[in-house]
């Protein structure tokens, strides 16, 4: 299922043979079609390249001159030997147009219960995306994953 509206998702392919995003032109093409929205996978599956932390910084700032709010998939961030030096996470009250998107399926082999979290210090983004989120928008399985999961924290 997307998110989007139907006609609404402009994809930015990476280019060969790096497969780098480029921010600039990112950014360029998301202020061409006036995105209200950019999303940007750090690391990517599957090159498991990563955005670097100064050029995401670049990149939310351009897109913030122009109205357009940053979303940085960090789901893959755990697969990654200096994850605290890549995410954004500590630094997320910076950036007003940014926030952070994390699976927990990934990290915790839990892929069938598709839970996961957002940060943003932006709480009027946080608001729009709580209002939209269904009354019971997980499962038992999940929940109960959810309660159990601090008892296990020590061997994740």
């Amino acid at each position: 299922m997307n998110a989007a509206p139907e006609g609404k998702v402009v994809e930015f392919p990476l280019e060969f043979p790096s497969f780098q995003l480029d921010v600039d032109k990112f950014a360029a093409e998301a202020i061409k079609v006036g995105a209200d929205m950019a999303v940007v996978v750090t690391p990517n599956n599957p090159t498991s390249l990563h955005v670097p932390k100064a050029d995401l910084i670049r990149l939310s700032k351009k897109l913030e001159k122009n109205n357009c709010m940053l979303i940085v998939d960090e789901s893959f961030l755990d697969f990654t030997a200096d994850n605290e030096n890549i995410s954004l996470e500590q630094e997320i009250e910076k950036y007003p147009n940014m926030a952070i998107l994390k699976s927990m399926s990934k990290a915790y082999g839990i892929c069938g219960l598709r839970i996961g979290d957002l940060l943003t210090a932006n709480s009027e983004f946080a608001s729009a995306v709580r209002n939209e989120i269904h009354m019971w928008n997980i499962n038992g399985f999940a929940e109960e994953f959810l309660r159990i999961l601090p008892d296990y924290q020590s061997r994740i």
